[in-house]
């Protein structure tokens, strides 16, 4: 999967940036500016592709099939199953490959709603904001 590029956001709040992805910085400020908020967040922020492979564990997915199956013990309540760590993460490397390549197969390749990564945070306010204690624009 492609990482996404870094894009410029502004919000009127922390959690929620409404302006964006825009090129640079100066661009964001320009249109939060003409919302007339009085307090403007900027962030630079990337939003990554889903990547469903992320989400799998092998080792947690063996556990499981193994408590999926009573056969698979013995009388005294012994698993019949050993596995190496080494097979274990061979099972989760092939695992992770095939989610990988259904996903590629498919096109699945929606972006995330939430930011993967953040950087540049910055918060303005207005000159007539009456908590103004970091700074104008």
């Amino acid at each position: 999967m492609n990482e996404a590029p870094w894009k410029w956001w502004a919000g009127s709040n922390e959690e929620h940036f409404t302006i964006g992805p825009c090129d640079t910085r100066e661009e964001a400020l320009a249109e939060a500016e003409g919302e007339g908020w009085w307090v403007i967040h900027l962030t630079e922020a990337k939003q990554d592709p889903i990547d469903f492979s992320e989400m799998i564990d092998g080792r947690d997915i063996f556990e499981r099939w193994l408590e999926d199956d009573e056969q698979l013990y013995t009388e005294d309540g012994d698993c019949c199953v050993s596995v190496s760590d080494g097979l274990l993460a061979d099972l989760d490397e092939m695992l992770k490959m095939a989610v990988r390549h259904w996903q590629a197969k498919h096109g699945i390749n929606q972006m995330r709603y939430y930011f993967s990564a953040q950087r540049n945070g910055e918060t303005i306010h207005e000159d007539n904001d009456p908590e103004n204690t970091e700074g104008t624009y």
